[in-house]
């Protein structure tokens, strides 16, 4: 083990291939910290560290940016600040090499001491847990008493998941209009349980491609484009719900505002072509120097694109990367939101979609990655992230691209909620999903009813699977 600065780096053989992981460390105050340390202490005792170097160990403190709203154009925009509070939290980071079979145990047990859940995608957590000064209205959601309704068609795109509908659910429950495809012969499947002049069935020349849902993205653009409308929305159907980031939380948003913000933005402007929400993981709620909007990335999964465009849906793999990388190299400058999110579920974790179909080949993460890497070479190298395949994309070379105001456009320096306002939230959105202990042959493991992901890789006893049970029901809210 060594210390550095604020991080704690932990070594558990010195033969595995360095894929080193950070997790930062949030706790409320010094005094919690303090507390997290000794306990900490005698975890890493179990394990056979010497901690001795520990007393080295310096907190970090969150900066906030001197003007988040800087560049950002974000006039007549929605409220969008930093929880001061936030600026009190310290933070330690810890370092682990990925991958490593002791490693992984050290995690299982640190989910497990520390009531946390530390996943391949985590990057940060609380303890014991984020304060209530920093969190309050995690019991609220965002509504409007009047409908805003998004100006431009939503279309879902779904395949084998008729039972889940995550995505059709949530615009339901928010009364947010919809358009779904679907392939015919899980037509009857979706009617069952939702209203038929909500599904489109994707036409037989879209069919058996082999490519995934790209055929259909390419209906999706020629039926919207020839409906007359000027942009469309693209959208996966794994997306739980849309929230709003501010005051350093992110709130359930019941209102079609969290897609007409997006358009009312790019709107404003000559040149912007594609847009949409960041996922919410991406958006930490602890992240004091993240801006409402970032420029000139990729755009995935919750999408606003431009009908006037020649450009369309390509390849098998990345389509969303790719088309994205296509328009910023022609001079289109791309504009993802982090003020308004989308709760997306990670990928490969649901059944149905591209899961069953491009992803269940052999090497499927390689060849996703290689085949962004062949169409973009000048910007595209192949990684490992959160120990899988992974393509690393620069975009440096398009961070100069600057959107053009539209002429006549008059913006004052007001903020615009779109008649937002909190409430309670209501019932129907328990969307952590339930878990179970299931046993099996090598011991017991917690799993996620609705997804199937299981919390830890390797085998625990009943009571370690019982502690998780109930540190993760207890997190999710479902106690």
């Amino acid at each position: 083990m060594e210390v550095i600065g604020h991080k704690i780096i932990l070594t558990f053989n010195d033969d595995a291939e360095i894929k080193y992981k950070n997790i930062t460390i949030h706790t409320p105050n010094d005094k919690k910290m303090d507390e997290f340390l000794n306990k900490f202490e005698k975890l890493l005792k179990e394990y056979k560290f010497n901690t001795k170097e520990l007393d080295n160990i310096e907190y970090s403190y969150v900066k906030q940016s001197k003007d988040l709203l800087k560049d950002c154009d974000w006039y007549e925009m929605p409220e969008y600040k930093i929880n001061p509070k936030m600026l009190e939290a310290p933070s330690i980071i810890m370092v682990y090499i990925q991958d490593d079979e002791e490693a992984q145990e050290f995690i299982d047990d640190f989910n497990i001491d520390f009531n946390v859940n530390i996943t391949p995608s985590t990057t940060w957590v609380w303890y014991p847990k984020r304060p209530d000064d920093l969190s309050p209205d995690i019991d609220k959601m965002w509504i409007t008493e009047k409908p805003v309704l998004p100006k431009y068609p939503i279309y879902i795109i779904s395949k084998g998941r008729w039972e889940k509908r995550y995505t059709s659910k949530y615009f339901e429950w928010a009364g947010i209009p919809y358009k779904i495809v679907v392939e015919p012969q899980e037509y009857e499947k979706y009617a069952e349980v939702i209203d038929p002049k909500k599904i489109l069935i994707l036409p037989k020349e879209y069919l058996n491609k082999n490519q995934g849902g790209i055929p259909a993205r390419n209906f999706v653009w020629n039926h919207s484009t020839a409906s007359g409308a000027k942009r469309h929305w693209i959208v996966d159907d794994n997306i739980r719900s849309y929230k709003r980031l501010n005051n350093s939380e992110r709130v359930m948003v019941k209102s079609g505002a969290s897609f007409r913000v997006v358009e009312d933005y790019v709107d404003r402007y000559t040149n912007i072509k594609m847009a949409g929400h960041n996922y919410s993981m991406f958006a930490p709620a602890s992240n004091t120097i993240l801006r409402p909007i970032t420029f000139n990335t990729r755009i995935y999964s919750s999408i606003l694109l431009s009908n006037d465009i020649k450009d369309r849906w390509r390849g098998r793999y990345n389509e969303d990367t790719d088309l994205s990388l296509r328009l910023l190299k022609k001079g289109y400058p791309t504009v993802l939101f982090n003020a308004m999110l989308a709760d997306k579920l990670a990928t490969l974790t649901q059944k149905g979609g591209n899961t069953d179909t491009i992803y269940s080949v052999k090497d499927a993460l390689y060849l996703k990655a290689k085949s962004l890497q062949d169409q973009h070479p000048d910007v595209v190298e192949i990684t490992t992230r959160f120990g899988r395949t992974h393509h690393m994309v620069n975009y440096r070379p398009f961070k100069h691209l600057q959107p053009i105001f539209k002429k006549g456009i008059k913006l004052t320096n007001k903020t615009n909620n779109y008649g937002m306002k909190l409430v309670k939230k209501d019932s129907l959105q328990k969307r952590g999903g339930a878990y179970k202990i299931v046993e099996f042959p090598d011991g017991y493991r917690v799993m996620g009813i609705d997804h199937g992901d299981l919390l830890s890789k390797r085998p625990l006893s009943y009571n370690q699977a019982r502690k998780q049970f109930i540190a993760v029901s207890l997190k999710e809210g479902l106690f």
